[in-house]
């Protein structure tokens, strides 16, 4: 559990400084390409959901995946990185568009 907690703090701490990167989507942070997409579920209560990707690809993602200060609903517009998990892609650094 500790180690889930640092690991989380640091991923904190590498999208703070990241953020001041994204502007729009199209523009390579850290060599990933910024995908955009639309919110199909997000479960606060579970905090986790689904983004249907505008590459027609779906792609599950964290709470703690999103941008600080940021909250997302159904169908809201957001763009993000994808990471490879051991369950497939996921979506990290998600922002509002």
């Amino acid at each position: 559990m500790v180690e889930e907690i640092l690991r989380t703090v640091r991923d904190h701490s590498s999208m703070l400084s990241r953020n001041q990167s994204i502007i729009s989507n199209g523009i390579p942070i850290d060599g990933n390409e910024v995908v955009t997409g639309t919110v199909k579920s997000f479960m606060k209560s579970k905090n986790f959901g689904f983004i249907s990707g505008d590459d027609g690809k779906h792609y599950f993602f964290q709470g703690c995946r999103l941008n600080p200060g940021i909250t997302v609903d159904d169908g809201d517009k957001v763009f993000f990185n994808i990471e490879q998990s051991e369950f497939g892609p996921r979506a990290i650094n998600v922002g509002k568009q």
